[in-house]
C-alpha cells in the first residue's frame, strides 16, 4: 500500500455536473479606522441540484442542496489562477478572486446573523414575505451606512 492518494474523478464529474449555484456567506461589518462599511466572503458552498429531495419545505430544500462549505481564504490561492469573463464586460478578463472581491456576480439575501439565527424562508412563508424581509435587511444595511455620514 502506497502513501499516494487518488481522487475519483467520476464522483468529481457528477458533483460538478449537477451543481446549480453557490451559497456565499458575507459578513458586513464596520470599521472605525476607515469609516467604512466592509463586505467580506466568509466561505462559499457549492448547491448540487441533485441532493435537493423535497420541494415543499424551501429551506429543507436549500440545507440538503449544500454539500459542503469552503473557507474562502483558504479558496483565493486558486481563485487567483483561474480566469472569468464577467457579464457585464465580455472584453475584460478578471480572475474569479477578483471577481468576488469586487463583488461583481448578482445575488440576494437569504439570512442574516440575529439572535434566532435563522434563514428568512423560516419565519417568512410566502414570496411576497420573503421579498420584504430581503427588501428590509438591505434597506437596514444602506440606512445605516448613510447614517454615518449624516450629522
Amino acid at each position: 500500500v502506497s502513501g499516494k492518494r487518488e481522487v475519483n474523478n467520476y464522483a468529481f464529474e457528477d458533483l460538478s455536473k449537477n451543481q446549480i449555484k453557490y451559497l456565499i456567506q458575507e459578513m458586513i461589518f464596520f470599521d472605525t479606522h476607515t469609516s467604512r462599511l466592509h463586505t467580506k466572503i466568509m466561505a462559499i458552498a457549492p448547491l448540487n441540484s441533485d441532493l435537493v429531495r423535497t420541494k415543499d419545505n424551501v429551506m429543507a430544500a436549500l440545507r440538503e442542496s449544500i454539500t459542503f462549505w469552503i473557507p474562502f481564504d483558504a479558496l483565493r490561492p486558486y481563485l487567483a489562477m483561474q480566469y472569468v469573463i464577467p457579464i457585464r464586460n465580455e472584453t475584460k478578463r478578471v480572475t474569479f478572486d477578483d471577481f468576488f472581491q469586487k463583488r461583481l456576480y448578482t445575488s440576494y439575501i437569504v439570512g442574516e446573523g440575529n439572535e434566532y439565527n435563522r434563514f428568512i424562508p423560516e419565519y417568512s412563508f410566502s414570496e411576497v414575505e420573503v421579498k420584504k424581509e430581503q427588501a428590509r435587511i438591505e434597506n437596514e444595511l444602506l440606512t445605516f451606512e448613510q447614517d454615518l455620514w449624516e450629522y
